[in-house]
C-alpha cells in the first residue's frame, strides 16, 4: 500500500478518534452533573396559578402567571396595563405602564419574589417607542429595583389583546 494511502488514512482515523473521545467526555460531564444532584436537562419547575379574574382569564388561554425554576429563578407571564377584573381603564400610556409595573409587582408577590430581586426586563409597545417611554420606564426602575435590571424594549405591530399598549416581561432571584 502507497505510503499516500497510509497517511490518508491515519488522518482519518485521528479525527474518528477525537470524535468519539469527545462524545464520551460529554458522556462524562454529564454524569458529573447528575452525580452533583442537578439535572440540568430537567430543572425542577412550580407553576404559579394567578388567583381571581387574572387566573380565570390564563387558566382559558391555557397559560400560567409564572413559573419558578430551581426553587431559585422567576420567569413571568407579559403582563399589560389592566386592573383586576381585566378591563384597560387607563387613557394615558404613562398610567398603563405604571399599571403594568404593579401587575408585575402582583406576580412577582404571589411567587415568593419583589421587584428588588428583577434582574432582566423586556418590554414591548404597540406604538413608536418615544423618550416620553423611556423617562418613565427609568422612573419605574430607579423606584423599584434594587439594582438596575438589564432592559430590552421592542416595538410590535400588535400585542395578546387589541387593547393592550405594552406589555413586561421580567425574570427575578426568588
Amino acid at each position: 500500500m502507497p505510503i499516500k494511502y497510509l497517511k490518508n488514512t491515519a488522518i482519518l482515523l485521528a479525527f474518528v478518534f477525537i470524535f468519539l473521545g469527545c462524545g464520551n467526555q460529554s458522556e462524562n460531564q454529564q454524569g458529573n452533573t447528575k452525580n452533583q444532584g442537578v439535572n440540568m436537562q430537567n430543572p425542577p419547575v412550580q407553576y404559579i396559578t394567578l388567583s381571581g379574574k387574572i387566573g380565570e382569564m390564563q387558566n382559558h388561554h391555557g397559560y400560567n402567571g409564572a413559573v419558578i425554576i430551581n426553587d431559585n429563578i422567576i420567569k413571568i407571564s407579559g403582563q399589560g396595563g389592566w386592573n383586576r377584573e381585566f378591563d384597560f381603564p387607563h387613557e394615558k400610556l404613562e398610567d398603563e405602564i405604571n399599571q403594568a409595573f404593579e401587575n408585575v409587582a402582583f406576580v412577582l408577590e404571589s411567587a415568593g419574589s419583589d421587584w428588588s430581586r428583577v434582574y432582566s426586563v423586556t418590554t414591548y409597545f404597540t406604538g413608536k417607542i418615544t423618550e416620553e417611554i423611556n423617562q418613565t420606564m427609568a422612573k419605574q426602575f430607579k423606584s423599584r429595583c434594587k439594582n438596575l435590571p438589564i432592559w430590552t424594549s421592542v416595538q410590535v405591530a400588535g400585542l395578546g389583546d387589541a387593547r393592550m399598549r405594552v406589555e413586561v416581561v421580567v425574570e427575578a432571584y426568588k
